[in-house]
């Protein structure tokens, strides 16, 4: 069975939907977080490319909301991989998505830019409360919030 629209990696998997098996792909970002949980990483390609089914299948490996659910990655790469089991469902994960972002404009680039990083603040301490957020980067965040400062 073929998956139609935007559907997310956990939906194709526990529906048994076809799928091709890029888990592999998650090696070399499990080695980039091993060496250090607190980095970013940005992904850009051109349309069409897969990213947000990329990004759904980064999340639900790594994100700690996911711990304790049903493995969803058996039987494929990534699951044979057993050294990067220490980091699975174990970090907080924000995505932003940058699409309604016009890059014309940079006036309208930087406010968009502020708004989108206000709610991705919000969103994480909403899902993952205060525990994973520390003191310093709460600050910063509330600080950027309320336009005290304009680059974090």
């Amino acid at each position: 069975m073929m998956p139609t629209g935007n559907v997310s990696f956990d939906a194709i998997r526990r529906k048994g939907y076809a799928y091709v098996d890029k888990t592999g792909l998650l090696t070399g970002l499990c080695d980039e977080v091993g060496k250090s949980a607190s980095s970013v990483h940005v992904y850009t390609h051109p349309a069409r490319f897969g990213k947000t089914l990329n990004l759904s299948m980064i999340e639900r490996f790594f994100d700690v909301r996911y711990a304790g659910e049903p493995d969803v990655f058996d039987g494929l790469e990534i699951s044979e991989h057993h050294e990067f089991d220490r980091l699975r469902n174990r970090l907080p994960v924000i995505r932003v998505d940058m699409r309604s972002i016009d890059p014309k404009d940079g006036e309208s680039v930087h406010g968009s830019l502020h708004a989108l990083a206000s709610m991705a603040y919000q969103e994480a301490a909403d899902k993952y409360g205060s525990e994973w957020m520390g003191r310093g980067t709460s600050r910063t965040f509330d600080r950027f919030i309320d336009n005290e400062i304009t680059d974090a």
